[in-house]
């Protein structure tokens, strides 16, 4: 399996990628980055407003942020197996 290496020269640095992407996070404190990979140019600054991760992705070429997509299926995945309870919206075909 290919692993993803990190880009020796960004385009946009990492105060500058943070600061755009706290534009579109409404002042949630910052959790964690990811740096842009050979496989993907893109750095995904996440914050977390209350118990809920609030990603944005910045196009390491031009700067563009953009929001990104939440996954829910990783707040649950195995509640329908018994180790832990699964939320209530999630039908574990019973």
């Amino acid at each position: 399996m290919m692993r993803a290496k990190p880009l020796a020269k960004p385009g946009q640095p990492l105060a500058v990628a943070i600061g755009k992407a706290r534009s579109l996070a409404g002042g949630a404190p910052l959790r964690s980055v990811t740096w842009p990979t050979d496989l993907s140019a893109d750095w995904t600054v996440t914050f977390v407003r209350g118990d809920t991760p609030v990603g944005v992705k910045i196009a390491d070429d031009t700067g563009g942020a953009t929001a990104a997509p939440h996954g829910r299926r990783r707040a649950w995945r195995g509640g329908c197996d018994g180790s832990t309870t699964a939320p209530t919206w999630v039908r574990c075909g019973r």
